[in-house]
């Protein structure tokens, strides 16, 4: 599945440390309570709205181009091949989202951040 190409263990992501956030997913919620399993997404986005420019994020550049044959192969980066290593949805970080918690939804798959 491409969209893997930007979900892994957080602390292996090799990413610039803001370029990624924690993700919670079903399977880390059991009983109504989150119990984080410790993947985390990269986030293309910019704070401001818009994908950052690869040429600021060496590390993310080369993460994303490691990946980009299967990137290319969804569907939104074919629709829009300058922004082809967006994400489906825009990633928006909670205000209180921090390394230890879990990431707000990805293509709803995920809880939200505590």
């Amino acid at each position: 599945m491409p969209d893997r190409a930007f979900i892994g263990p957080f602390d292996e992501l090799d990413v610039e440390s803001d370029r990624k956030l924690p993700l919670a997913m079903t399977r880390d919620i059991v009983s109504g309570e989150v119990s984080w399993r410790g993947l985390g997404v990269v986030n293309p986005f910019a704070d401001e709205g818009g994908l950052v420019d690869l040429r600021d994020y060496p590390r993310l550049q080369r993460y994303l181009l490691a990946r980009k044959v299967d990137i290319l192969n969804r569907h939104v980066a074919q629709k829009t091949p300058a922004n082809w290593y967006r994400t489906i949805d825009r990633i928006y970080p909670s205000p209180g989202c921090q390394a230890e918690a879990p990431h707000p939804r990805y293509q709803g798959r995920s809880a939200d951040c505590l």
